[in-house]
């Protein structure tokens, strides 16, 4: 089924974004956002074995943080440019679900060091902990409305009601 938002790229544009998106190292390379759990895997293990590769990444997380908007906000561009929804369903920030336990990524280690590095006011004043995992917590929990989810949820719903709505066209006719 295809969204309304959809966009359509022509063979240029399709280039110029898997050039954003593609990132190198030495051996491996990943396409982002990582569309399988192995993919994503693999991510992690390079961002916490390859210092450099590490770098790029917060390099290309660094420009998705405003300041100045809500930091979920932020979250959920960072967090969408590693991860396909299909991965992010399958992760919780922590193990209530008998999901994945996304603190324990090494991703959440740089977009928690990103965050602080970008929203904390001053040196001495780092920001809470808790207020990242409450950002990150609320896309993971809201990540199943990524890529006409919600609209996908929205019409699944209104055509259940529909069902549900008894046929009241033969209760107003009156006989002759």
């Amino acid at each position: 089924m295809l969204c309304s938002a959809a966009i359509s790229l022509d063979s240029d544009q399709e280039n110029q974004f898997a050039l954003l998106t593609k990132v190198d190292s030495e051996d491996e390379t990943i396409i982002l956002p990582c569309s399988e759990i192995t993919d994503f895997d693999n991510f992690n293990k390079l961002l916490k074995s390859n210092e450099n590769y590490q770098k790029r990444i917060v390099r290309k997380l660094t420009p998705l943080v405003y300041p100045s908007q809500a930091m979920i906000k932020s979250t959920v561009s960072m967090m969408r440019l590693a991860m396909s929804r299909d991965v992010a369903l399958l992760y919780n920030l922590k193990n209530l679900m008998k999901k994945k336990i996304f603190i324990d990524t090494q991703f959440h280690k740089v977009i928690k060091g990103v965050l602080v590095k970008k929203f904390s006011k001053s040196n001495d004043e780092s920001l809470p902990n808790k207020l990242i995992d409450e950002s990150i917590s609320s896309v993971l929990n809201h990540c199943g409305d990524w890529d006409c989810g919600r609209l996908e949820r929205k019409k699944k719903m209104d055509l259940k009601k529909l069902q549900e709505v008894p046929d009241d066209s033969n209760a107003n006719k009156t006989d002759q």
